[in-house]
This record gives C-alpha cells, structure tokens and sequence, in this order.
C-alpha cells in the first residue's frame, strides 16, 4: 500500500487502506505500508498490525514499484501526490497496480481501478482491467458490514454526533459545538478530536455537562449508533455514517468531498449546508440542526436510506477483486 497521510490532507487516504489491508488479511493477503506523510500516520499502520515506513513525496512511483517487483504481487496506490506521468511511468509489465482514483480525470495503466464516489467514473488503460465505481465499493473498516438492527428513531434528538475527521485544517469543530448547542436545548453532544486536530486543547475547554470529547476513539461506530444526528464533513465518515443509519448535516472541507456529498444529498440521505469558509455556515447548520432534532420521520427516512446506499461490504468485495486480478495475472505469466 502506498498512500499519504498528513494535517493537511487527513487520515482519509490511510484509512481506507488500512480498512481493505484487513480485508485481504482476512483472506490471508499480507500487506505492508510506504506512506508519505505524518509519523502519526505510519503509526495508524503499525498499531493496526503492519509493517509500515515513511517515504517523500518526491520518491518516484518507479522506485515503489521497481522495489515491490522483487518480492512483491501487487501494489495498491492511493495518493493525490502521484501524477499521470508517474503512472504512465511504470506501466510496463509491473506487479499487479490497483489504483484508488477520486477523480477519473485520466487513463489510470491498473490492472484494477477503485472509485467508490457517486457518480464518480474512473478508466483503465490495460485492457480487461476491473473498473469498481460507486459508494458498493466503498473502502470501509469491517465493522462497519455488521447489521446494525432495527432503526431507531426518537421523537426527539438527544444525542448529537460531532466528527470531521482525522484532521480539522478549517479549525471549525468548535463552531460547530456552539451552533449545536445553540439549536438543540436539550440534546448530549458527542465530540470527535482526530489524532492531527491542532485545537485539541481549544476543544477541550468547551466540555460541559452536555458536550463530552473523544479523542481519536477505537470505536467509532458505536458513537455513531447512539447518535440521533451527526455534524459531519464529506470524506470518509459520511459513508461510515451511511453503513450505521446515522443521519448527518454535513460541511464540505474540501473539492475533492463534492461527489460524496452531491450523491448522499441528492438521495437525501444526508442534509448538505454549505462550505466551511461560507460566511452564513452557522445559520444553515443551526437551522438544519434544529429542524432535524424535531423531525423524526425525516431522520428516520435518512436513516433508511443511507443503509440502502453502503452495506459496508466494500473493503472484502475490493479484495476479492484484487486477488482475482493478480492470480489471473499470474496464470497469464506461468502459461
């Protein structure tokens, strides 16, 4: 797996690797991690049981590749940093590529192409490649595929669920706290702080009677099945948030969260506000919130919804894939 992972990017790109190197180990597949960011995120790797070691950016794809040839059947990328040339670049007999492309701006040379957005559309330039596009193959932690029974709806919303992820660079959770305080009297709120927050502290500060903080808890899900609502931004939580039924208003961060939130809204599985940089961001999020904490049949249909989109059976059904296209591979070779 070679993948980024830094303040300014986010754990998300780590995430999701680490979530499908699971699933391969379930299928006794060992994976190992070259990560280009944070010795933070090298540590997700390791604490999750994988060998894994820091490389710059500037390290070229070829040398990854050329690396991996030795001893190595596949190599899974999932980085922004490597551009078309870099592909184009190693495209001559490697192991087996698989690309986790967001964009399907250019012809990708892997043998299989994962991009689990709405809508999103990604291209092989290896003939007979497997192309897995929509929100089926998103790459989510295993738990997540459990059922997460009967729906729950309370009249009123009492817990609120504050996540943005592993990282905060628009530094909005503490307004978020104070616009969800602000338009539910009554609800617990339940607040995230990832392991590359920089307003850690500032967080803290704000914990009262009913706001309590996390950091960087081991089990998410539970968090988000107690919840009646979530506060959330486009990445990855929003399909984690759809896989448990938790309905969420949701704050894009960043360009690349436009197809997520675009496809969960317009399935109306979530309530989309705005960017965090608009200036009218807390009335929309206050006046979201508040229409929803009293609103259980609308909650109740998000709920619904969101569980139809993601069953969170991604992660296995990508590494069946990969393993199919490598042993494919592998018996082109030996014949």
């Amino acid at each position: 797996m070679r993948t980024e992972g830094d303040h300014s990017t986010g754990f998300g790109h780590v995430r999701r690797c680490l979530s499908l190197a699971e699933a391969l180990r379930e299928i006794e597949v060992d994976c190992s991690f070259l990560i280009d960011g944070d010795a933070l995120a090298v540590e997700q790797a390791t604490t999750a049981g994988f060998p894994a070691w820091r490389v710059r950016g500037d390290e070229s794809l070829r040398y990854t590749v050329e690396a991996a040839r030795r001893e190595i059947d596949c190599v899974v990328i999932d980085s922004y940093r490597v551009s078309s040339e870099s592909w184009l670049s190693v495209a001559d007999e490697p192991p087996t590529l698989v690309a986790i492309d967001d964009f399907g701006s250019y012809e990708i040379p892997a043998h299989v192409v994962v991009n689990s957005s709405f809508g999103g559309t990604s291209r092989s330039a290896i003939k007979g490649a497997s192309v897995l596009c929509g929100p089926e193959y998103a790459l989510l932690r295993a738990e997540f595929a459990e059922n997460p029974g009967r729906i729950r709806t309370r009249p009123y919303a009492e817990r609120i669920l504050i996540t943005v992820g592993g990282s905060d660079p628009c530094g909005i959770t503490p307004d978020l706290i104070s616009w969800a305080e602000a338009a539910t009297s009554k609800a617990a709120i339940d607040v995230v702080v990832g392991p590359l927050f920089v307003n850690g502290r500032a967080i803290e500060r704000l914990q009262s009677t009913r706001v309590r903080v996390h950091h960087n808890p081991r089990d998410m899900r539970s968090l988000m099945l107690a919840a009646d609502l979530a506060v959330c931004a486009g990445g990855q939580t929003t399909f984690e948030l759809a896989a448990t039924g938790t309905p969420a208003v949701a704050v894009r961060v960043a360009a690349n969260q436009t197809d997520n939130l675009r496809g969960f809204a317009q399935h109306r599985a979530i309530a989309w506000v705005g960017d965090a940089t608009d200036a009218d961001l807390g009335s929309k999020v206050g006046q979201a919130l508040a229409g929803l904490a009293v609103d259980s049949e609308v909650r109740r249909e998000m709920s619904e919804r969101g569980r139809a989109l993601v069953d969170g059976h991604g992660s296995t059904r990508v590494a069946e894939a990969i393993v199919r296209a490598t042993l494919g591979r592998k018996d082109l070779t030996e014949s």
